[in-house]
């Protein structure tokens, strides 16, 4: 189960831009993103965590931040996650790959 104390998370799915489809453009995979906290109830642990069968489960992740953090997005094109940290910590921009998530 994916929570989210409602803090804007977001999901994305991942596409495979070295192929492309018979329109030109690059093929959409299983494979998806989702950044949101990971507490039920508190803006806290920011999470991403990858889903391979489109989305029906979530068994990988990788924590991003802990403490204090929301309104995540991620970059379509690049795997990373632009964050907020509490009410006037900043913003914050990770960068990560595929590979990591999956061993972190």
């Amino acid at each position: 189960m994916l929570n989210d104390p409602l803090c804007n998370a977001d999901e994305l799915s991942y596409l495979t831009p070295a192929q492309r489809g018979s329109n030109g453009a690059p093929v959409r995979t299983a494979t998806a993103l989702y950044s949101g906290n990971a507490h039920a109830s508190a803006r806290s642990d920011l999470t991403v965590r990858l889903s391979t069968d489109d989305g029906a489960t979530w068994p990988t992740r990788a924590l991003i931040r802990t403490g204090t953090a929301g309104y995540s997005t991620m970059a379509a094109g690049q795997v990373g996650v632009l964050y907020e940290i509490g009410d006037t910590g900043g913003i914050v921009f990770a960068r990560f790959t595929l590979d990591w998530l999956r061993t972190a």
